[in-house]
């Protein structure tokens, strides 16, 4: 019974501390001027032998611009800003308008919550759970909300201290998607000159 005692309390104590790292992470993010990353991406498709891989970059402006761009295997833009949604490929362009789709909407916040650090939003939309040995770190995210919990599994981030090393989106239908960050800054300062370039066609 002593035994079981101890467990318990050392496993409520571990607890405590995941729940204070994950606070800490999260208002560093809250915190951050703006985000810049590189990253690789594979996407495994059930009907393909072999995976899926892009390469591009990716820019964060809180509180809600995110602009992502693929270099390879081609060049696409993808664009968002507040319900302001861009697309652009060699095939044309597309925009449209959030507030007039619940469902697009939903996973665009589900998205944008991740880098906007407000744990309260998150653990609204997901059943949240973190683990950290050191500065190295694991966050499993169980979409909440439909439709987002019909067609996604669970999402993966691992990181170590600020920096994410990885985002695994695992489908319901058994596809995934794996994007590797090759290189962060989770502070990115943008002028107005930079934003005016960056996320305006």
């Amino acid at each position: 019974m002593v035994a079981l005692l101890l467990l318990s309390s050392v496993a409520a104590q571990a607890t405590d501390d995941n729940n204070q790292r994950l606070r800490e992470l999260m208002a560093a993010m809250r915190a951050s001027r703006g985000v810049y990353a590189e990253f690789v991406e594979q996407k495994r498709i059930a009907l393909l032998t072999e995976p899926l891989e892009s390469r591009g970059r990716l820019y964060f402006a809180p509180p809600e611009a995110l602009l992502r761009l693929t270099v390879e295997p081609s060049d696409t833009r993808l664009l968002i800003s507040g319900d302001d949604v861009r697309y652009r490929d060699a095939a044309g362009a597309d925009r449209f308008d959030l507030s007039s789709n619940s469902a697009a909407r939903q996973f665009v916040e589900n998205f944008l919550v991740l880098f906007t650090g407000d744990l309260e939003q998150l653990r609204d939309r997901y059943e949240v759970a973190f683990e950290i040995e050191d500065e190295t770190w694991r966050l499993d995210l169980r979409p909440r909300r439909a439709p987002f919990d019909r067609l996604v599994e669970q999402v993966v981030l691992r990181g170590k201290g600020r920096l994410l090393g990885s985002i695994e989106m695992i489908e319901k239908d058994g596809d995934s998607t794996v994007t590797r960050i090759v290189d962060m800054d989770p502070d990115r300062s943008f002028t107005s000159e930079h934003l005016s370039r960056m996320f305006s066609d």
